[in-house]
């Protein structure tokens, strides 16, 4: 068969790919099985399946990826160049409500997770409740000689499904891994007691653990009375208000830190048992999952301390750390002009 095309020669099209062509349109714009097509045009099943490969092979179909979420996927590209990460994933919001939005981020991050454990993995883990929805979307697998460790001493006398044992326990049950515990008190009286602890053996070796681990996957929590450290007792609403006003946005593991990722000195940070932010920005995979806009300070200052190089984040938070990166940049700018 030959085509003449406007003014042009004769180009000659090959039968099977007329053929192809045909069963592509039967297949894929009509819907039709290939058992149908095969009767049809009176060739076996092999034969249709051979044309929809070659239907491939010669352009004629071409398949497009359409993403119906093509603004969060934007908004992960430019929350991952602006602030240099190895990956930034931006949860769509479908519906205001918190525990949805915890639930959707905990969920997407399960699923990366999940991609990025190899066998001999070692993860160190904090707590909090967006954690848990993490911990509670995993699935089942099989990870050969996955390691979890406490990235913090655990606290409290119960134990719920954000509680840092919980969280170790229920993604090393999830790997079908070992989970090693960090047998001592998330903060303690004083700084005596802290340094005693730390020169106990079991001890400093599962904080050893903590810095050689491959992934670090933290929480971020806000400098308000929703801290975590204001719900355990380590701070009262008005010791945590007073940090936030002496320029306080912000922490992991309890270790605080400003809107630029500067550490800052606490009441708790000389009683902490955990891992330091130095150490955490060693640990090559840092993936930080929070949500919510009263958490968007504390995400900007994770980000610019480079505490996370993963972040799990909803579509109204990140924009919002945009905005307030801007706002911060503005006023670098202004004060550098002045």
């Amino acid at each position: 068969m030959q085509i003449m095309f406007d003014g042009g020669p004769k180009v000659s099209i090959p039968r099977k790919h007329i053929q192809a062509i045909e069963v592509a349109r039967l297949y894929y714009e009509e819907g039709r099985t290939q058992a149908d097509i095969a009767a049809e045009m009176g060739v076996s099943r092999a034969t249709v399946s051979r044309s929809l490969r070659l239907a491939h092979e010669i352009g004629a179909v071409q398949i497009r990826v359409v993403d119906p979420h093509s603004d969060c996927s934007e908004l992960s590209e430019e929350v991952k160049t602006r602030f240099g990460l190895q990956r930034a994933i931006v949860v769509p919001v479908f519906e205001d409500s918190p525990e949805t939005i915890k639930r959707n981020i905990g969920s997407v991050a399960a699923d990366y997770l999940a991609r990025i454990v190899k066998p001999g993995s070692v993860i160190g883990v904090s707590w909090g409740t967006t954690i848990a929805t993490l911990v509670a979307a995993l699935r089942p697998r099989k990870r050969t000689g996955v390691k979890i460790v406490q990235l913090l001493g655990a606290d409290g006398c119960s134990v719920d499904p954000a509680h840092i044992n919980e969280v170790a326990r229920g993604i090393a049950e999830a790997f079908r891994g070992d989970w090693y515990l960090l047998p001592a008190p998330g903060v303690v009286h004083d700084e005596a007691i802290r340094d005693a602890l730390l020169q106990e053996a079991s001890i400093e070796a599962m904080l050893e653990m903590c810095r050689q681990a491959d992934i670090a996957l933290v929480g971020i929590g806000a400098c308000d009375s929703s801290s975590g450290t204001v719900h355990l007792g380590y701070l009262t609403p008005e010791e945590i208000g007073k940090m936030r006003e002496d320029g306080a946005a912000g922490e992991i593991c309890y270790r605080f830190y400003d809107i630029n990722g500067q550490t800052l000195e606490s009441q708790l940070e000389n009683r902490v048992v955990g891992i330091t932010l130095k150490d955490l920005s060693s640990i090559d995979t840092r993936m930080g999952i929070a949500g919510g806009l009263g958490k968007a300070e504390a995400i900007l200052g994770a980000l610019r301390g480079r505490y996370v190089n993963v972040l799990v984040v909803d579509e109204i938070t990140a924009r919002r750390v945009i905005e307030l990166d801007d706002e911060l940049c503005i006023r670098s700018d202004d004060s550098d002009a002045g």
